[in-house]
């Protein structure tokens, strides 16, 4: 039985298409040796999430040379590419476009720009897929090397640069021919002249024990067409792209797929909705509850006051004798509070000083408005108990010093019972 965890490949072979299931990081394998003519033809798909490769014939690549290694740029740059050689898929059939790194060097990148046709409804499964890619991607490549293989009964290649994916094609027609050849060696003189520069050291052909595979004769036939060593090897076990594409082409099918399983969710979201409001009308009872032990601890509470109501008078006549008994406030302590916050031997002294219950009156003088404006500030910071009034030092004629008159207006202190 498939799990959660389980990725099911759509991909399509040398003669239809096939179905690969993989878990974490185990090699993928086959669902089944049969292999289905149509994709829509498939009706049991595993559970999973299912991962669908696009074949060669329905993408468009496009390489080009970047003047920037700024992953951020390479979308808007492909874009540009796009327009530049007049290619614009349709604006509402989906994501269409996506652009991969095909290597570089510092400053400058090999980028592969994937254009993929609108698919039709028979071109999309009965199970809308969750993520889509091209199928060259889903297969390791031999690094610097043309790669050949079938692929739904025509001849299909890729080229890499380094390990990376730079170019793929479908061949003319239905078998190895003369114009196939001039094909790939034109496509590879096109991708110098653009600028994508290619190593390519050798030519590898996979087989799958088809019918469509080549015969010896015909393989050394077509390596001596192409001027590269052609490798004959088994078509490997595909792996999963790492990033998978952005492509996600909009289909009919797939969209009815999602009305009905929005239909689903309509009827999962009211078994919701019949769950919460259970809940409230649990949560509102306890409410009532929780609302009648409280109505019944207030009575209680009142009559407690009622009955020791004597505690309430005296606390308001403390908090009416906390000026006098208070030692912060008796006229000494103030003094000396703000006598303590005068600079020793710098000019600044008190000509008056007057403190009675809940009230100070402060009056001195400098010759430096500095100081005065210091020792406003710190008296605000080391006596907030008191609301000070402190207007700007005025300039007295007579002596050329500078004259402070500051009040403060003890603020009320709250006495909680």
């Amino acid at each position: 039985m498939s799990k959660k965890t389980d990725n099911i490949l759509l991909l399509p072979s040398s003669d239809g298409w096939e179905l690969w299931r993989g878990v974490g990081d185990r090699e993928f394998e086959r669902v089944s040796e049969e292999s289905f003519s149509e994709v829509a033809e498939i009706e049991k798909i595993p559970s999973g999430r299912l991962v669908m490769g696009f074949p060669v014939r329905e993408a468009l690549a496009i390489p080009f040379k970047a003047q920037t290694d700024d992953a951020s740029m390479f979308d808007d740059l492909a874009a540009m590419q796009l327009e530049k050689i007049g290619v614009r898929p349709q604006e509402d059939a989906g994501q269409l476009v996506d652009v991969f790194f095909a290597g570089g060097e510092a400053g400058s990148a090999t980028l592969l720009a994937v254009v993929l046709a609108p698919p039709t409804e028979d071109s999309m499964p009965r199970r809308s897929p969750q993520q889509f890619d091209v199928s060259p991607r889903f297969f390791p490549m031999e690094p610097n090397a043309v790669t050949f293989w079938c692929e739904l009964g025509r001849w299909v290649f890729g080229v890499t640069r380094g390990e990376n994916l730079v170019y793929f094609q479908s061949l003319p027609g239905t078998g190895v021919t003369a114009d196939a050849v001039r094909e790939v060696r034109l496509a590879l003189n096109q991708l110098k002249l653009q600028g994508v520069d290619l190593n390519v050291e050798k030519a590898v052909l996979w087989l799958t024990d088809a019918d469509s595979d080549l015969s010896e004769e015909q393989i050394c036939e077509y390596s001596s067409a192409l001027g590269l060593s052609l490798e004959p090897a088994p078509k490997p076990t595909p792996i999963l792209p790492n990033p998978l594409s952005k492509l996600v082409p909009a289909d009919v099918r797939a969209e009815q797929r999602k009305k009905a399983e929005r239909t689903k969710l309509g009827i999962a979201v009211a078994a919701v909705l019949l769950m919460y409001f259970g809940l409230m009308a649990y949560l509102a009872v306890d409410y009532w509850n929780v609302s009648q032990k409280l109505k019944k601890q207030d009575a209680e509470l009142n009559a407690l006051l009622l009955e020791h109501g004597d505690i309430g008078v005296f606390y308001d006549q403390w908090e009416q004798l906390a000026p006098v008994v208070d030692s912060r406030h008796w006229p000494l302590t103030v003094l000396k509070r703000t006598t303590d916050l005068i600079p020793t031997r710098q000019g600044l002294r008190f000509k008056v000083f007057d403190a009675k219950v809940g009230q100070v009156t402060l009056r001195g003088e400098s010759t430096n408005i500095r100081l005065i404006t210091n020792f406003s500030r710190n008296l605000r910071r080391m006596l907030p108990e008191y609301h000070w009034s402190t207007p700007p030092a005025e300039a007295d004629s007579k002596t050329g010093k500078r004259v402070f008159n500051y009040e403060g207006i003890l603020e009320e202190e709250d006495t909680e019972l």
